[in-house]
Order: structure tokens, then C-alpha cells, then sequence
């Protein structure tokens, strides 16, 4: 056999040998996923987020302004209310 002839065989091979994989990887997951149910209400519990604020506010205060920069604390709502209705 030649050189070329023997290529063709391999990736003719490798690709038959390749779907088979895909097709057995494909059928084993349709299986497995049609007889378990899942439910995430019984699992997951809420988390409680009302102490992460004083937290925040703990851990930014801490921080000082070396920059001499005026960094003004935000009031309100920075940036526009909807860019996509608005743009520049």
C-alpha cells in the first residue's frame, strides 16, 4: 500500500471511530437526563444578605485617598437612564 492510501484509510478510521464516540456519548446522556428529575426548591436554601452592607461599609472605611483627589461619594444614579434609546 502507499503512503496516501494508507492516510485515507487512518482519518476513514479515525472518523468512523470518532461518530461512534459522539453517538455513544449522545445516547448514554438522553437516558440519563429523560429518568432523573431535578428540583432545585428542596436543595437551595435563600441566603441571608442583610448583614453584607455593614460589612461593605466595615471594610471600605478602612481605605484612605492618597491621590489628593477630590472623589465625591455618589448620590444618585450614575450614567444614563437607557443607553440604547440615547446614544452619543
Amino acid at each position: 500500500m502507499t503512503k496516501s492510501t494508507l492516510s485515507t484509510l487512518g482519518s476513514i478510521l479515525f472518523m468512523v471511530a470518532s461518530f461512534i464516540i459522539i453517538f455513544l456519548i449522545w445516547n448514554s446522556s438522553s437516558k440519563v437526563q429523560s429518568v432523573e428529575q431535578y428540583s432545585t426548591a428542596e436543595s437551595y436554601t435563600p441566603v441571608d444578605i442583610s448583614s453584607l452592607k455593614t460589612q461593605a461599609v466595615k471594610i471600605i472605611s478602612g481605605y484612605q485617598n492618597n491621590a489628593s483627589i477630590p472623589i465625591p461619594v455618589p448620590v444618585a444614579k450614575m450614567g444614563k437612564t437607557n443607553p440604547f434609546t440615547d446614544p452619543e
